[in-house]
């Protein structure tokens, strides 16, 4: 009986707390009106909190320190980034603001104008807004140049010397290494009896009479 009332008093108990969760809200639909610069100030100033804690999260605690590990490799054959103003763990943003800034130039007015509005209803700088919105062309363009500077610092072969014997008598071996250093798989000898294709008579040259 004792432990029919506990297990009664157990489901009770933990109905409320054992109910299917909901999904919190994830979103929310905001109108906007007015001139470009207009529905930017708007935007701006309702999710100011949410633009800031974006920027922070996604790139002053994760790209930015990420890309400043690359500047060695890069600055070894790209010199313009060994300047002073990429020095003191600037480089990351120097670069990111540089290739936005570069992108502006092809972003529409009225988008800038609405870009210059966020930037001022959130209370941010305006460069760390076009960086939010300009960072995914750059990372782009940045892995395609970091994977460039990577394959020139590789190693390579620059010349192959066979010792002993006649160049020209040279044939590939069991204990021939490639240009990889591993050792060459043996080819394997077929036990079946080569077979000469015959050429077909059509093909075949006609005597010369003389």
């Amino acid at each position: 009986m004792a432990a029919a009332f506990a297990a009664l008093a157990a489901t009770v108990l933990c109905a409320p707390a054992c109910r299917e969760a909901e999904q919190p809200a994830y979103y929310e639909v905001v109108t906007l009106s007015g001139t470009p610069y207009e529905r930017g100030f708007t935007h701006g100033l309702r999710f100011a909190s949410r633009i800031r804690s974006l920027y922070t999260s996604l790139l002053t605690n994760s790209l930015l320190p990420y890309l400043n590990r690359e500047q060695p490799d890069i600055e070894a054959v790209l010199t313009e980034y060994q300047k002073p103003i990429y020095d003191n763990g600037q480089f990351s943003y120097q670069l990111m603001l540089q290739s936005g800034q570069n992108l502006a130039k092809f972003i529409p007015d009225e988008y800038m104008e609405e870009m210059r509005g966020i930037a001022d209803g959130a209370a941010l700088p305006f460069d760390q807004v076009l960086i939010l919105n300009t960072f995914l062309d750059t990372m782009l363009g940045f892995r395609a140049i970091t994977f460039f500077i990577r394959q020139l610092q590789s190693p390579y072969i620059q010349s192959v010397e066979f010792a002993g014997g006649s160049p020209t008598a040279w044939r590939p071996t069991a204990s021939t290494t490639t240009a990889t250093g591993m050792r060459t798989r043996p080819a394997r000898r077929s036990s079946r009896p080569t077979r000469r294709t015959p050429t077909p008579r059509w093909w075949r040259c006609p005597p010369t009479r003389r």
